[in-house]
């Protein structure tokens, strides 16, 4: 092994230098000493045992190793199914993102997007909607907020009338010509409305008549109620209807106070809250049915070649089953397999080192420490240690698991 090769070379070095310092006391550590001459003295012959121990304290960490390409990987799917198609057979070169191959059932994943798209539409329409409206409704608001006072001020009327037992004639006309005025409203808002009644609930110009009408109603009914309450003799009944009429009269004021200041600045908040919720959650629906769409196809991570292919079509595969190994065979490394808790730390990331495999004896390729495993393993009674070499060299010949040696240059 050229392991064992190395050391006899270190061991003939070590013999060749203690020979010549025996020979010669003014040689140290292999170099002739200049200026003095020194006498030779019990303690100036055993220099030269001293330095040999230098010399046998090699600069250099030597370790065994296996070649593997820079990155590889064993692709595999995140579902499972049949296999409808494969795009790649082994010693392809395929690019980064490249199609490998692809499962069954695609149509059904793509209807369930086109779901989610629909449901994400009809959600932006809605906050869109909310935001078109916001004017009209703040105006409605106003206008109902301007309105109101003036019924407060009639319930009152009433209730007062009715509490003191006279009847006001200018309030009776009044009350006369509300109710007419109000039964024409009714009269417009039904004759607007019915074209529309048959339409769609969901049809905005048939949700807007309808609620005016709905208001047209309860106004022409508090018009009637306050003439009666006018016209009739004040009984207990007409005193507790009037006052209940002024407490809805307050109640609506008070209502109305509220929406406007709701909505002078936009969308009602509450409305809005709850469209952006289901807004978040169509887009969370298609997002899901997209990575569910993608988990049937099977793509390359980086540019490379096929090591190997499991995959046929019409057979089914298990989630997560290893099919396909890509490698990207542009560089190389050197895996270590012997280094020893004693040498591992004499070197460190970055240590230049030089490479020699087996197959290729006269051919030396230049590297340095990239990785050193933190964690060591129990071989043999050794504690050993995984250091990774990257190399610097493209060579055609070199090939997966080739046995090669690696000297580093310790600290």
């Amino acid at each position: 092994m050229r392991r064992a090769a190395i050391i006899i070379s270190v061991v003939a070095v070590i013999a060749f230098v203690a020979l010549l310092s025996l020979g010669n006391p003014n040689l140290v550590g292999g170099s002739e000493l200049e200026g003095e001459e020194r006498p030779m003295t019990t303690q100036n012959a055993q220099q030269p045992t001293a330095e040999i121990s230098t010399v046998r304290d090699s600069d250099q960490v030597i370790a065994e190793g296996r070649l593997i390409p820079i990155r590889f990987v064993d692709l595999s799917f995140n579902t499972s199914g049949l296999i409808e198609e494969v795009l790649i057979n082994e010693g392809d070169q395929v690019s980064a993102g490249q199609l490998l191959a692809r499962l069954s059932n695609r149509e059904e994943y793509e209807a369930n997007i086109a779901a989610a798209e629909l449901e994400l539409t009809n959600a932006q329409l809605d906050i869109k909607e909310l935001y078109d409206n916001a004017p009209l409704l703040a105006a409605e608001a106003f206008q109902e907020l301007v309105n109101v006072p003036e019924d407060v001020s009639d319930a009152q009327r009433a209730v007062d009338s009715l509490q003191s037992g006279i009847v006001n004639e200018t309030d009776v006309d009044i009350a006369r010509a509300n109710v007419a005025f109000a039964k024409k409203q009714l009269e417009d808002a039904q004759e607007a409305y019915r074209p529309y009644a048959n339409r769609s609930e969901e049809n905005l110009t048939r949700a807007a008549l309808l609620s005016k009408l709905a208001e047209a109603e309860q106004e022409y009914e508090d018009a009637v109620r306050r003439l009666n309450s006018l016209t009739g003799a004040p009984t207990e009944d007409k005193i507790e209807r009037a006052e209940a009429d002024l407490a809805l009269a307050r109640a609506r004021l008070a209502e109305a106070q509220r929406r406007y200041e709701i909505l002078k600045d936009g969308p009602d908040p509450d409305q809005m809250a709850l469209a952006e919720a289901h807004l978040d959650n169509a887009e969370a629906k298609l997002a899901a049915a997209q990575a569910a769409l993608l988990k049937l196809e099977l793509r390359a991570p980086f540019t490379g070649t096929i090591a190997s292919n499991n995959l046929k079509v019409g057979e089914y595969v298990a989630l997560g089953g290893p099919v396909i190994r890509l490698v990207d065979f542009s560089d190389w490394m050197l895996e270590t397999t012997d280094l020893t808790e004693l040498n591992i730390v004499r070197i460190s990331n970055g240590s230049p080192a030089v490479v020699t495999c087996d197959a290729l004896p006269d051919s030396q390729f230049p590297g340095r420490v990239s990785t050193i495993n933190a964690i060591g393993e129990n071989r043999q009674g050794d504690i050993t240690y995984t250091v990774l070499v990257e190399i610097d060299s493209k060579d055609d010949r070199l090939l997966w698991n080739m046995t090669c040696s690696v000297s580093i240059l310790a600290e």
